[in-house]
């Protein structure tokens, strides 16, 4: 039909809280930064950010191995949704609250 497979779509229409969820934690990062350093400088500090981040992602991934880490993502699937569901929703809270309060102190630092 139209839609070509309908339940790719509600799959995708699932995903779409926690795409909206990590894309909020994103820009908490980004907008003290962007505040702090300025366009050019916020860039290069993003940069070196995510590099860091990557870093120790693959740092984690090569100490805990690829069986361990199944594991631990099958039990994550045992796990209710609701439960991940409110985790989710308290993390990006309380990421969101930290970005808002790092924001207001590097603003009320700056000289205009």
């Amino acid at each position: 039909g139209i839609f070509g497979d309908m339940s790719a779509s509600i799959e995708a229409v699932k995903a779409l809280p926690a795409i909206l969820a990590i894309m909020l934690i994103i820009l908490s990062v980004i907008i003290p930064i962007q505040i702090k350093f300025g366009a050019e400088k916020g860039r290069n500090a993003m940069l070196v950010l995510t590099g860091a981040a990557v870093a120790i992602g693959f740092g984690i991934g090569k100490f805990l191995k690829a069986d361990t880490l199944l594991n631990a993502l099958n039990k994550l699937q045992q796990i209710d949704a609701w439960i991940l569901i409110a985790a989710g929703i308290l993390i990006t809270v309380i990421v969101l609250l930290l970005s808002i309060k790092i924001s207001i102190s590097v603003i009320n630092k700056k000289e205009f």
